[in-house]
């Protein structure tokens, strides 16, 4: 199973115009092991953009603000290699990142995940034969 670099976040907001947008950059490494690089067993990359309010004087619940969507699968694999560095550009409106009303300041935190590509299901249906009754 391979293993993930603390992902870093950075966010940069323009705000000019009648719809100010921010875009989310995570970078992270992903390290993998000896039987990911030989069989290039292949994963999904899933992330969550997260409202950090665990902490003291929050209301101790972090809320998913928005995340991967089935449509937007990333799958991947080591292609043999020992590391592989991975970036998620993320856009969305700046109002969305306001996710403490009434407050001057919003922590915000995304949470990266890798699942592993099981194997992918075949199917065939046989020859029809007719039984006499």
């Amino acid at each position: 199973m391979p293993t993930i670099d603390k992902p870093q976040l950075r966010i940069d907001a323009d705000i000019t115009g009648p719809n100010p947008k921010a875009t989310l950059t995570v970078t992270y490494t992903v390290h993998w092991d000896e039987y990911d690089q030989r069989s290039r067993q292949l994963y999904s990359e899933g992330w969550k953009v997260i409202g950090a309010d665990s902490g003291a004087g929050e209301d101790g619940t972090d809320d998913t603000v928005t995340g991967r969507g089935a449509a937007d699968i990333e799958r991947f694999s080591s292609e043999g290699q020992a590391s592989t560095e991975r970036e998620i550009v993320i856009e969305l409106d700046v109002d969305t990142l306001d996710e403490d009303p009434g407050s001057n300041t919003d922590e915000i935190k995304v949470s990266v995940s890798l699942d592993p590509v099981g194997p992918f299901r075949t199917e065939e249906t046989s020859n029809r034969v007719l039984i006499a009754a």
